[in-house]
């Protein structure tokens, strides 16, 4: 979402829509945001995607690791997913699955 918020200014003001349009506004804007990315890969948005330089900033620095191999593999869209990527992604999603479920515990004690 923040990429997106960073692309379309429209989501960081009030906008002067009825609420069910706003309500819509971010998942339109993120579909857009998706499109442009299968079009123009390299799209750069004002700097917004790190993650393909990324890999490209860190081969060279990170010499026999193996998670820099080109081993990389189809993304969902079309794009190619490196190791590394793959590596960062799955170590994020575990990050916020892990603060989701400490913070569900601690709703959980005050419940009781």
């Amino acid at each position: 979402f923040g990429v997106d918020k960073r692309r379309f200014k429209i989501l960081n003001i009030a906008p002067e829509y009825p609420f069910p349009v706003q309500a819509k506004l971010p998942a339109a804007l993120g579909a857009v945001h998706n499109f442009i990315r299968i079009l123009d890969p390299l799209d750069e948005a004002l700097g917004i995607n790190t993650v393909f330089s990324f890999h490209a900033a860190h081969r060279d620095n990170v010499v026999g690791e193996s998670f820099l191999e080109d081993d990389d593999e189809q993304g969902i869209l079309g794009q190619k997913v490196t190791a590394a990527e793959r590596l960062r992604a799955n170590e994020r999603r575990d990050r916020i699955a892990q603060e989701m479920w400490d913070q569900y515990q601690s709703y959980l004690e005050l419940l009781n």
